[in-house]
């Protein structure tokens, strides 16, 4: 039902209250074949290693995007991301 929230195995999920970005796990994909941004790309990685608790791939956007979703990571990036 529209509004009425997330569920996974029956428990409401929320997305994590962490504010700072020393604090949270951020997840992300990486460029297979559009390469125009690598250098930007590359440099954001860089301040998302430095600065937040950690940096995962997974391999699929949905599962990552999942995770942010429940709590799990603070946040997603990836460049050229379509449903």
């Amino acid at each position: 039902m529209k509004g009425g929230g997330a569920f996974l195995n029956d428990n409401p999920i929320l997305v994590t209250p962490t504010q700072d970005l020393s604090n949270s796990l951020l997840a992300t994909g990486f460029p297979y074949y559009q390469f125009d941004k690598l250098d930007n790309y590359l440099a954001i990685i860089n301040d998302l290693m430095m600065y937040s608790h950690g940096l995962r791939r997974l391999g699929s956007a949905a599962v990552d995007l999942a995770y942010v979703a429940c709590g799990r990571y603070k946040g997603f990036f990836e460049y050229n991301l379509n449903a």
